[in-house]
């Protein structure tokens, strides 16, 4: 699914900056792809745990815990993976560039946004292989 995400993202925003919330298994996946393709200077990874911010910066050229500022860091493309509760989805909203888009790459991730009451702009659900996903909403 880490993979998944990364070649959707690399498919619609070729030249773009990349931001990966949550350093989990499919984060780090996302992550160690995008990193292969030389893009290290333009990954910010998010985790509240300090553990996988350690592991992350072996591959983004910046990490920050959800807890910090994240305005400065705005990306085209943002990957997210479980996130359950409202303060994520809050770190999302504020990684996106207003232009970008979110791509989210677990199952729920796309009701969950909408339960959460925020307004985004693109979301993308992986659901299919790249180039057949379907685009969710757009405000």
């Amino acid at each position: 699914m880490g993979f998944g995400a990364v070649a959707f993202a690399l498919a619609s925003t070729p030249d773009g900056s990349y931001a990966i919330v949550g350093c989990d298994p499919i984060g780090m996946t996302a992550l160690i792809s995008l990193d292969n393709t030389g893009l290290k200077d333009r990954l910010v990874a998010v985790d509240k745990h300090t553990a996988r911010r350690t592991l992350a910066s072996k591959y983004a050229a910046t990490t920050l815990s959800n807890s910090e500022p994240t305005t400065d860091h705005q990306s085209d493309v943002v990957i997210a993976g479980a996130i359950r509760e409202f303060p994520g989805f809050n770190v999302v909203n504020r990684l996106v560039k207003p232009d970008g888009a979110i791509i989210f790459s677990e199952p729920y991730g796309s009701a969950r946004a909408s339960d959460s009451g925020l307004v985004f702009q693109r979301i993308y659900q992986l659901l299919a292989p790249p180039g057949q996903q379907r685009r969710l909403r757009a405000r």
